[in-house]
């Protein structure tokens, strides 16, 4: 057996060739994570070999591959210049007798593949220079059936990757097509990573957000990925902890200390702590912070400052052992987090996510709201200012203002005077929020209240106090206006009356005529003239004379 050909493209997976016959006899040659694998089955069981390559293949580049059997069962797969080798013992007869496909094959068979095999779509990408066993076919010609964009030549993406391609540190992923983003560590969401994720406010008294793995499901890991946004005037908090079984004592923990971000955390030998010192992160503004962990190793980033790294000294244990919740907010470790937490991930949980949808692996108590997927805009100097306020007062609430009208269930659309402009969609304020039906009722503390204020230092929204007065002035505009054309009817009425009751002697009214009003007559149409009654028709055959013929 021989197979040559040449390919590029930019998917880290697809299914190049397949093939099958008798038995459980077949050949696949597939991508994995961007590597080639040959998967074959001679009788005595699927093999597995994996080409080598020094990076992943998905790079928009020529690659050649060669696969081939010699009689002795020596498999040989060459990628470019590595070559990688593997001889079988057993049968030597491979019996394909049904038909090749190459760049994939339909839906449904994707479920039936032997299990050796990864893919679970086809291959995009170029493909040139078949080979089959000294066969060169032109494989849209000789194919029996093409299905799905086939094209001959090779133009590559459309779309490629670029430095700016994701907002707020989003890893940019090409694909054939185009190109798609990770929006994993940035807290962000969307097609393009600057899309609020979703938030919650953590009120004054505290509250938590609780996930627990169901106990056959409990994790165990050698690296961790955790990202969060923020925004709180605290110098003391827990926002994260993440603890394993009971009685095992691992941990990892997301704090903030004397007004500064940092992670400490145990997985079997020390307590490891990383913290950002250069940065001050209880200033009321809306920061990301990123962690992951290798083992005892750590890295910690805050907004865009540079990347800390952490290197502990001695042998440390490296796996996260039995992971059994994720705790939010803080109140179980008896320092509350107050403020706004946003687009919550670890190891692939979006936790907030899940809260907003009622996951039954979560559990809310105490003073937690969703806000929804509009994290406040909290980098001006005046929206700092009115966090300071909310936090001096015994209440901390927070407004949400969209830029476009939403029907709630139960209540209508509120009208707010708010500009188009996006990035104005959502401002803290010590008010009592009022269009919110998941809101508590709250009573108005005796402090003063900070009004909200609009993005980049514009006039502020109306107060409450405003609202109420010129809700008050229009009331009594409405009632006037109502009561003059009531007036105005009363007089056209009575005119009417003095009108009808008139000496009628002084005129003579012909009712054997009729007047048909027919508004099609403007627009062209042709219209059958309405037939009158008989008892009329005598009248009107006498007055031929005077009839009228409207065309």
């Amino acid at each position: 057996m021989h197979l040559f050909f040449q390919f590029k493209t930019t998917s880290l997976d697809g299914l190049i060739l397949y093939n099958s016959g008798d038995g459980n006899d077949f050949i696949v040659v597939e991508l994995v994570k961007g590597y080639l694998h040959y998967v074959f089955d001679l009788g005595n069981g699927a093999n597995l070999i994996k080409g080598s390559s020094n990076k992943p293949l998905n790079d928009n580049q020529w690659h050649n591959v060669m696969i081939s059997r010699d009689t002795s069962n020596l498999h040989t797969v060459k990628i470019d210049t590595k070559i990688t080798t593997q001889i079988t013992a057993g049968a030597r007869n491979l019996d394909l007798k049904s038909d090749l496909y190459i760049g994939g094959v339909a839906k449904e068979t994707y479920k039936s593949l032997p299990k050796l095999v990864h893919a679970k779509e086809g291959f995009q990408g170029c493909l040139a220079s078949v080979d089959l066993n000294g066969r060169l076919p032109d494989l849209i010609s000789d194919a029996l059936f093409c299905n799905g964009q086939i094209e001959r030549g090779c133009e590559g993406p459309s779309t490629t990757c670029q430095e700016d391609s994701c907002s707020n540190q989003g890893v940019c992923l090409q694909q054939w097509d185009g190109f798609s983003c990770d929006c994993s560590m940035t807290s962000f969401s969307g097609p393009l990573c600057n899309d609020p994720g979703t938030t919650y406010i953590f009120s004054k008294g505290g509250g938590q957000i609780t996930y627990k793995w169901p106990p056959n499901d409990r994790p165990s890991t050698r690296a961790d990925r955790l990202a969060i946004g923020f925004s709180t005037v605290q110098k003391e908090a827990v926002l994260v902890r993440v603890d394993s079984s009971s009685g095992l004592g691992d941990y990892l923990e997301l704090h903030i200390h004397q007004g500064k971000i940092g992670v400490k955390f145990n997985v079997g030998t020390d307590d490891i702590a990383i913290e950002e010192s250069n940065a001050i992160i209880n200033d009321g503004k809306y920061h990301v912070v990123r962690f992951t962990r290798s083992g005892g190793n750590a890295t910690l980033q805050v907004d865009s400052w540079p990347v800390i790294e952490r290197y502990p000294a001695g042998r440390q244990l490296t796996i996260f052992n039995s992971q059994a919740t994720i705790i939010i907010g803080g109140k179980e470790q008896g320092q509350p987090f107050q403020g706004q937490l946003s687009g919550l991930y670890y190891n692939g949980l979006k936790v907030l996510n899940m809260a907003a949808e009622n996951d039954a692996n979560i559990a809310i108590v105490g003073n937690v709201r969703l806000v929804g997927e509009v994290p406040s805009s909290m980098t001006t100097e005046s929206t700092a200012t009115a966090m300071q306020s909310e936090m001096s007062t015994s209440i901390m609430e927070t407004t949400t203002t969209l830029a476009t009208s939403t029907a709630r269930r139960g209540k209508p659309p509120t009208k707010e005077p708010i500009s188009q402009t996006t990035d104005d969609i959502l401002v803290a304020s010590a008010e009592c929020p009022s269009d919110d039906e998941d809101i508590d009722p709250c009573e108005p503390s005796s402090g003063g209240l900070a009004n909200p204020t609009r993005a980049g230092g514009r006039e502020p929204y109306p107060g409450s106090a405003e609202v109420i007065r010129e809700s008050s002035s229009t009331t009594g505009m409405v009632v006037g206006i109502v009561a003059a054309a009531a007036l105005c009817i009363l007089i056209l009425l009575y005119a009417m009356y003095k009108y009808r009751n008139r000496d009628e002697g002084s005129y003579h009214v012909d009712e054997s005529r009729n007047y048909i009003s027919n508004s099609a007559q403007s627009n062209g149409a042709v219209v059958k003239e309405k037939q009158p009654s008989s008892a009329k028709s005598a009248n009107k055959n006498k007055k031929n004379k005077d009839k009228e013929y409207y065309v």
